[in-house]
């Protein structure tokens, strides 16, 4: 594939410079768990041995790298940063606010002061924290199926829920802002009485309010990280969860006990199903690296989830495409970051960054 092939020859050029200019930074916003308000999300606070592993990275690029655990603590100290700094490099993992824009608020700064945000940016943060959204702006445009899902936002859409037990499929409950598979509960129907799954999704409403309430599809589980790259988006591998202990879908007990591994996908459907990955990420005009998921079965696939700004440390579907395809480097995902960002706002000369 050429544009993989260029994709390569890019990031080795511009990591063949070592290390650049001190008039550049990356900064790093997070959420620690002392800082943190939003209990229902507190799992996804950055640990110290994830915020060693992100500033590493960064730092065998570039000599100043600098962290913030809370987004006030960024808010207070940027325009220090813009004097010190010709070029501040934001990466930001942070969401210390409830609902849908609760990634939103850094990419929005980053706006606002005009610094180089590298990871997704404003809109996609927005579109990232409404999946009902997602869904309606590419449905009926790729070609391929969504799992039958219903939005859930009063007591009204209960009567959705007699079409799972009448046709006897279990289904999924999801927030539609969840992330990391916070709040995310299958219901067998065989299992769980009407009754009782009427009372389940009444109280996650009144925990995560507007629910996505999706049929579960049988079949393996493939992620797709895909890079935006000189205006074009590259899915260079799928990559399939391996499910460990018996383990059949991603619910937040199963990512905090590690019951799931990565292996690159290699089935019947997977030049197609990386080409509909694209697509999504091209229609939703995602910047960065983003991530659409998928249930794949023997005849189709189903995209289940999308994410403009995924997990790209060390236990993720994007770190291990990145070691497979630029030759085993444990840092190329967020190096690739402070690489693109160099090229798109042209912060160095053009010989540095020349190569397509």
């Amino acid at each position: 594939m050429e544009e993989v092939k260029n994709l390569i020859k890019f990031y080795n050029d511009m990591d063949n410079m070592k290390k650049y200019p001190d008039i550049m930074c990356v900064v790093f916003v997070f959420n620690s768990i002392d800082t943190y308000q939003n209990d229902a999300h507190k799992s996804e606070c950055i640990t110290s041995y994830e915020q060693s592993e992100i500033v590493n990275a960064f730092r065998s690029v570039l000599d100043y790298v600098i962290s913030f655990n809370s987004e006030e603590k960024f808010i207070a100290d940027i325009h220090n940063l813009k004097q010190r700094f010709k070029y501040v490099l934001v990466y930001s993992m942070a969401q210390n606010t409830n609902g849908i824009g609760r990634r939103c608020l850094v990419p929005l700064i980053c706006e606002h002061y005009e610094v180089y945000n590298i990871g997704a940016d404003f809109y996609s943060s927005v579109l990232g924290g409404n999946k009902s959204l997602m869904y309606e702006k590419i449905e009926n445009q790729l070609g391929v199926y969504f799992p039958l899902t219903y939005i859930f936002r009063n007591e009204e859409d209960f009567c959705n829920i007699q079409d799972f037990y009448q046709n006897k499929k279990d289904f999924l409950l999801k927030p539609n802002s969840e992330s990391a598979s916070i709040g995310v509960v299958k219901i067998d129907v065989q299992e769980t009485t009407y009754k009782e799954a009427i009372e389940l999704i009444h109280s996650h409403y009144e925990m995560y309010g507007t629910l996505l309430i999706q049929q579960y599809i049988e079949g393996k589980e493939v992620e797709v990280p895909v890079i935006h790259h000189n205006n074009a988006y590259l899915a260079p591998e799928v990559v399939e969860i391996v499910f460990l202990n018996n383990e059949k879908y991603l619910d937040y007990q199963t990512i905090a006990n590690e019951n799931y591994d990565f292996d690159i996908h290699k089935g019947p459907h997977a030049e197609l199903i990386a080409s509909v990955a694209c697509r999504c990420a091209e229609i939703l005009g995602f910047s960065a690296i983003s991530r659409i998921d998928f249930r794949v079965t023997e005849k189709d696939i189903y995209i289940i989830d999308i994410t403009p700004n995924p997990t790209i440390s060390s236990k993720s579907s994007a770190h291990l495409l990145f070691q497979h395809v630029f030759n085993g480097d444990e840092e190329a995902a967020y190096r690739m970051l402070v690489f693109e960002a160099i090229k798109k706002h042209r912060l160095l000369e053009p010989p540095l960054y020349a190569s397509k």
